[in-house]
């Protein structure tokens, strides 16, 4: 009980104190729903898995980079003007990487990074030349 009022009438203190220094410097700003943890999204949202914290399980964290990684790539559009508009992803969570147009690449790096600091890399094919290219509208390797 002792120990009970002694921390309540510190923490009183406490604020008294942290009160009146700031006293002077205007309103300060109030710790309300919308801000701490998951405030960089907007309420209800939750962030996207590269940007959460490790799970309690590394294989349950791996699981959900990869799946993500992979809707990423697969809802990718593909289509490209010019040979520019087209790059790599190098393998590791896709086996051996494959083309892809520059937009998914850029969306799909951040979770290859976590990926393989997290899981290691899974690369499962022998070394090739892959060259971006567009063709018909699409981007392919030249070696396809």
């Amino acid at each position: 009980m002792k120990a009970i009022i002694f921390f309540g009438l510190g923490l009183s203190v406490m604020l008294v104190a942290c009160a009146g220094k700031g006293a002077d410097k205007g309103p300060q700003p109030s710790v309300g729903p919308e801000m701490g943890a998951g405030s960089m999204t907007s309420p209800g949202t939750a962030p996207p898995v590269a940007d959460m914290p490790p799970a309690a399980d590394p294989k349950a964290q791996c699981d959900q980079l990869k799946a993500e990684y992979f809707a990423k790539l697969n809802a990718a559009s593909g289509t490209c003007t010019t040979d520019a508009d087209c790059t790599n992803v190098p393998g590791g969570i896709d086996d051996c990487g494959r083309v892809v147009d520059v937009t998914t690449a850029r969306a799909v790096a951040p979770l290859f990074e976590k990926y393989v600091k997290l899981c290691g890399s899974n690369i499962d094919c022998a070394p090739e030349i892959s060259i971006p290219r567009c063709r018909d509208g699409r981007c392919h390797s030249a070696q396809q």
